[in-house]
């Protein structure tokens, strides 16, 4: 475990979401050391601080076992806040899971045809009452519709908007959990593809903690985390960290081992209590407002807050008059969300039924065929921006890059045979509906038979004509570039009757079923895949961290190492507030600075995790079987120069106990850097892709 005595480039702003984007240079080497969603799986906390995505070490890899953060969690959430977010998750559970409601509503099946699509002209109009399907107005919570923010008169087009249908307190779910996809190293070329992506609707890694998947990452967020706005001032719901394990695909006994995310159950929980019609805004981060205001034009403005308003003299002449008293900046009415919006919590994630699947992606409610079961917005991007390269030095010390595979999340979007354009959705859980094919022979195969398909929407409430113009439009740098063109929304609707309750399936077409099963028919383990184990089963079964000398005789696995959590903010102030009184720090620019470990409810945020060493361990008085160790604090990739330890300074910590202390993975040896793992889009039919982008012969 080396510390990096040159640090690279600070990769961009500090903005939870969004990234300026900077290729850092890699040190050699480094590339040669080398994947059932239920309420009471997640816990609220504090705000995630997050700052920057992490760039590691050789030996700089961990994600937090659950165990551990339940610790975490008792010991500072408040109790009567815990039992209130108990009952509540009992109930988002079980209430409704199981009942099957009135299939035979009669709201309008729009036909996927790309040529049939409303006119500029088409009305919009709400639909009579009898026309808004039964589960809307009983059971659906949150919708996806058109913002509040643009009610406002000096607003940019702020786009969609997710709403509660419900009123909620503080500690509940907004959404089931979802999925992260970690996107790791992308090249200056790719990086520039993704830039619409990269800018405003990925995060930043240590949001999520998957900051030791590579040298660069951040976080593709489905759901809330991409869909919905934010204000500098006035976020109504916190983030909690997702879970992490393999979903049963072992390297050892499954093909589909490194074909999935570990990462699951990321859950967006209520902050500030949501009264019906509310719109949810997450926080972005401060400098994500900043930064775009530095590039905005004068007479473009960044909404950093709801002002306060004469609600009465709000107008806006393309919403319902009915409506217009109610709503308001931040709010729309209940029956508008209603009438304009598309749900976004009728699929939960569950543990799929198909072998080698992972997880699924389940119905909560009866729906009729022909039924929009959700909406699945889509972001365009380069098929070829998703390559991964590692770099290969030859003997004459000449550097070249070797395509080694696809990112992880191409198993995650929307491709044609014939394009180099994949669509990258974004909606809440439709990421883990699984195939299942619509031939007879097929599904009789695999046991299981499509029952979902994707069409374009004919409504133009939530799709405008000027991003349906894009359909149409020839590949270009602009198609991935222009924020237009992520006004693209497909969406999901049942092709038969579907009971509560049921897991979905999307055809992903015949190129796709004969990848897989020519994966499934070559696959054999990794070698040395009966003796691996990922870090989190090690930080739950190893009980005392070993010291350095004890590693000597009794190391970790190869892929193991350990990381501490310390804030480490600004590394020279905090080396000037902690040095002992008296003590001379340019006198002794060489000597060791020693911290004592103090508790605090940031502690555990995941910037606050850096490699390090455990130096000593010593017994705590009178508790059996309890240590507390003395540890230095390391450096990692990410870090800014501020951030950085002096490597001549040893920076120990001492009284830190074994919960401060994680088992990590070193980078890129966790199952989505398997070799030969399996990576292929989705496909999409002739009918749906759009023939213009299908530019491959």
């Amino acid at each position: 475990q080396q510390q990096h005595q040159h640090p690279p480039t600070p990769l961009r702003h500090r903005t939870k979401k969004g990234i300026t984007w900077r290729r850092p240079t890699a040190p050699q080497n480094v590339r040669d050391n080398k994947n059932s969603s239920s309420c009471d799986e997640s816990k609220p906390v504090e705000a995630q601080s997050v700052t920057t995505t992490s760039m590691v070490s050789q030996s700089s890899v961990v994600y937090l076992g659950l165990v551990s953060w339940i610790r975490v969690l008792l010991a500072t959430w408040p109790v009567a806040e815990s039992k209130e977010l108990d009952e509540n998750c009992r109930e988002h559970d079980n209430g409704n899971d199981n009942r099957n409601h009135n299939r035979e509503a009669n709201a309008p099946v729009f036909a996927s045809s790309l040529d049939k699509h409303p006119s500029t002209n088409e009305s919009t109009e709400p639909k009579a009452d009898d026309e808004v399907e039964e589960w809307m107005l009983e059971y659906c919570g949150a919708v996806l519709a058109p913002s509040s923010l643009n009610l406002l008169d000096d607003a940019t087009n702020s786009g969609w908007g997710v709403f509660s249908l419900k009123d909620k307190a503080r500690g509940t779910p907004v959404l089931g959990g979802d999925i992260v996809v970690q996107v790791h190293d992308l090249s200056a070329q790719a990086a520039l593809s993704l830039s619409l992506l990269l800018q405003s609707y990925w995060w930043e890694s240590e949001e999520t903690g998957g900051f030791y998947e590579g040298q660069y990452v951040v976080s593709h967020m489905p759901g809330l985390g991409m869909l919905a706005n934010s204000l500098q001032k006035g976020h109504n719901v916190l983030p909690f960290v997702p879970r992490i394990d393999e979903g049963g695909l072992t390297r050892l006994q499954s093909p589909g081992a490194g074909a999935i995310t570990h990462y699951y159950n990321y859950t967006w929980f209520v902050f500030q209590p949501l009264q019906a019609g509310d719109e949810i805004f997450p926080n972005y981060g401060g400098d994500w407002f900043q930064e775009r205001s530095d590039n905005r034009s004068g007479d473009s403005k960044l909404i950093s807050e709801i002002p306060k308003i004469d609600t009465g003299a709000i107008g806006n002449d393309s919403q319902p008059t009915s409506f217009e008293e109610e709503d308001r900046p931040g709010h729309r009415s209940v029956d508008y969300l209603r009438r304009q919006g598309r749900c976004l919590d009728a699929l939960v994630s569950r543990k799929s039924r198909i072998p080698h699947a992972g997880r699924g992606a389940f119905i909560r409610w009866g729906v009729g065929k022909g039924k929009i079961i959700a909406p699945v917005p889509v972001i365009p991007a380069s098929k070829e921006a998703l390559k991964v390269y590692r770099s290969k030095q030859s003997s004459k010390g000449a550097g070249s890059e070797i395509l080694e595979g696809y990112q992880l999340l191409m198993n995650y979007v929307y491709g044609h045979v014939n394009s180099s354009t994949v669509l990258v959705p974004y909606g809440p859980i439709v990421s883990l509906i699984n195939h299942g094919p619509s031939s007879t022979v097929a599904s009789r195969m695999m046991n299981v038979t499509a029952n979902v398909r994707l069409q374009w929407p004919q409504s133009n409430t939530l799709m405008p004509d000027t991003a349906r113009a894009w359909l149409r439009r020839k590949n270009t740098h602009e198609l991935y570039t222009q924020t237009q063109s992520a006004g693209l929304l497909l969406e999901l609707v049942a092709t038969r009757d579907i009971d509560a309750g049921e897991e979905l399936f999307l055809d992903y077409g015949e190129h796709w079923q004969r990848a897989w099963l020519s994966h499934v028919e070559s696959w054999s383990p990794p070698p040395n895949s009966d003796k691996y184990a990922p870090s989190y089963v090690h930080d739950d079964a190893i009980l005392q961290a070993r010291t350095e000398k004890e590693l000597q005789q009794h190391p970790y696995p190869d892929h193991i190492f350990t990381s501490c959590f310390y804030p480490v903010h600004n590394a020279t102030e905090l080396l000037q507030q902690e040095q002992p009184k008296g003590t001379n720090q340019q006198e002794s620019p060489d000597s060791v600075t020693t911290i004592k470990w103090r508790s605090s409810r940031s502690m555990f945020e995941y910037k606050n995790l850096r490699p390090c060493r455990v130096l000593e361990r010593h017994p705590v008085a009178k508790m059996k079987n309890q240590y507390m160790y003395s540890v230095q604090i390391l450096n990692r990739y990410g870090l800014r120069p501020h951030q950085r330890l002096p490597s001549t300074k040893p920076f120990i910590v001492t009284h830190v106990p074994r919960k401060a202390i994680r088992m990590s993975d070193k980078i890129y040896t966790t199952d989505q850097h398997l070799p030969g793992a399996f990576r292929h889009p989705i496909g999409l039919p002739d009918g749906v892709f759009p023939l213009e982008w299908q530019d491959v012969s």
